[in-house]
Parts: structure tokens; C-alpha cells; sequence
């Protein structure tokens, strides 16, 4: 963790109220926390840093990060594909990253890219601001997308058929400037940052994988700053009762105040028609979608329509 990242950090278990950590370091390299703990004065809970990742997920979010899919090796190399397959000139590739990147204009400040995977946006992002933090909940995404950060290279594994594997290799290019950014394990949903810090922020295809999108929009909210601050929303809205409750679905729906479609509705919620969730709400740029693709193996992609908005304020 880089040394930077403490005076933006607070207790993501303390909120809404926003309790400052204090880091105890046991080993660093230069201004990179190798081990340590940061710990909270309010509640006195404490959050390890280990192998240089700070891992800042609340106590109520511990158990369904442990157990999410995306820890699995099979579904890590799927998303290494899918963020890097452009750079390592794979014959398949998807320009996805290339094209959310281009919405975002270059500008001062800090970034966040919430719910970040294996880190390809937040590159991205950091090329584009002062510096740019990846956040999310699973550890094994953030250790590829640290591992690139740091190296600046990345050996992987991908299926072919059945047990036939091959590897690839992604060198990541020098203007995506690893030492603008960070990763740490947290809750998109309790995001251990103090209000008001960044001045652009994305969202990409996780609206419809977390169990309270709303509360996902009040954490935005709450992040960027009031003013000059830019956010890319992007999801297909592959709504399931399997992750979340359909009465909290922000589309997919009849009747209640999502019925119609999540990309009629979420420009209405950023510009404060709906739910009143955004203080200053949020002026609508563009809007439209951006085809997305995920390798399973040689013969079979998953291919997503992702619907995108640029807004600002």
C-alpha cells in the first residue's frame, strides 16, 4: 500500500461516520507499506496489511467476500483476458477498456474505480489523473492487478478445452504510469475513503452484482467532489434475485419506482428525479453502450452489451 493512500483512509465499519485509521507499519520498501495494520480509534477495529495489500472490508462484508466465485482461478484468468486482451494482441480481442477510457477527460485530481477487478480502468484512470485507486472485494483480483502494478508484468494461464491450458503474458505499456496507481480490498458499499476526495469516478458492470445498488449510488455520492468532478456508470443489467432482492433492482420491473429499464431510470436517479440521491445531482454528457467480452475458453465468450453514461458536476 502506498504510503499516500492514509491520509484519504477511514473506517469503513464506522460509517456513515468517518473515523480516521492510524497505521502501524511492520515492514515497507521505500513508500510502500509491505505489512502493518491500520487501526481504528472509534470502534478499535483493526485492518491488516499484508504482501502490500490493505485489506479494508468491514466485518459484515467478510464472510460473503470469502465466499464469492470471483476467487476462483478459473474466473481470475477470465477477467486477465477480458481487461489485457487488446494489449497482448490476442486475435479475439475486445477494445472495451480502450473505449470506456476514451468518455473520461484528462484532468487533476484523484481517481476511484470501484469494484476494479484485475485492474485494467484503473490504469486507465491513472493515466488520465494525478492518481487512481482500484477497489474491490476480491483478494485474488487485487493481487493480479497489484502484481501488474508492481512488476509491470503478469504470467497467466487460460483454458483452451477441458484441461488444456495455455499461457499468456501481459507487459503492461509505460504510459499506463503503475506508480499512479493503487489497489486495496474493499466494499463498494462501504468504501473506506473520506467524502468528498475524488474528482472522477467509474462504476463499470457491477450496478447489477452487489445486494443494495443504492446505497452503492450514495457511496458515490458521498466520494466525489461537489463540484468539477466527472463519473462512468456502465452495466447491462442482468438483474437476479440470486444477488439482489428484486424490490432493490434500479430497473427490470413493471411497477414501483424502477419499473421500465435500469438505462431510462439511472440517468433520471444521477439528475435527481429519482431517489434524490445525489447533492449536487448530475449534468448528462453522453450516454450509450459499449460491447464487452469475457473469455471462457477457445470456443466460448460471453459477450455483454454494457450501457454507459458520462455525467458530471
Amino acid at each position: 500500500m502506498k504510503e499516500k493512500l492514509i491520509d484519504l483512509l477511514i473506517c469503513p465499519a464506522c460509517l456513515p461516520e468517518e473515523k480516521r485509521l492510524a497505521l502501524s507499519i511492520y515492514e515497507r520498501e521505500g513508500a510502500d507499506i509491505v505489512s502493518g495494520v491500520l487501526k481504528c480509534n472509534g470502534c478499535g477495529y483493526h485492518y491488516p496489511v499484508r504482501d502490500g495489500i490493505a485489506f479494508l472490508l468491514p466485518p459484515s462484508s467478510r464472510a460473503r467476500s470469502q465466499n464469492s466465485p470471483y476467487e476462483s482461478s478459473p474466473l481470475i484468468s477470465s477477467y486477465l483476458w477480458s481487461h489485457y486482451c487488446d494489449i497482448f494482441n490476442d486475435q479475439d480481442a475486445s477494445r472495451a477498456y480502450v473505449e470506456w477510457a476514451g468518455r473520461i477527460t484528462k484532468g487533476h485530481g484523484i481517481s476511484l474505480d470501484t469494484g476494479c477487478a484485475v485492474g485494467r480502468m484503473t490504469f486507465e484512470m491513472g493515466r488520465k489523473s494525478d492518481f487512481a485507486i482500484g477497489l474491490d472485494n476480491s483478494e485474488g483480483f487485487i493481487r493480479a492487478a497489484r502484481s501488474l502494478m508492481t512488476e509491470g508484468h503478469l504470467d497467466f494461464s487460460i483454458p483452451v478445452e477441458g484441461h488444456i491450458m495455455e499461457n499468456r503474458s501481459i507487459f503492461l505499456p509505460e504510459e499506463c504510469a503503475r506508480e499512479k496507481a493503487e489497489f486495496i480490498v474493499g466494499d463498494a458499499l462501504a468504501v473506506p475513503f473520506a467524502s468528498n476526495s475524488f474528482s472522477c469516478l467509474a462504476s463499470l458492470n457491477i450496478i447489477d452484482k452487489i445486494t443494495l445498488p443504492v446505497s452503492h449510488l450514495k457511496e458515490i455520492d458521498r466520494l466525489a467532489k461537489r463540484s468539477g468532478a466527472q463519473f462512468l456508470f456502465s452495466d447491462p443489467f442482468s438483474w437476479s434475485t440470486d444477488v439482489t432482492q428484486e424490490k432493490n433492482w434500479l430497473g427490470g420491473k413493471e411497477s414501483g419506482p424502477c419499473a421500465g429499464e435500469g438505462i431510462e431510470n439511472m440517468p433520471a436517479i444521477l439528475k435527481g428525479e429519482k431517489y434524490d440521491l445525489f447533492d449536487p445531482p448530475w449534468k448528462i454528457e453522453e450516454k450509450g453502450y459499449i460491447w464487452w467480452k469475457i473469455r471462457k475458453c477457445r470456443n466460448l465468450f460471453e459477450l455483454i452489451r454494457s450501457c454507459f453514461i458520462k455525467a458530471r458536476r
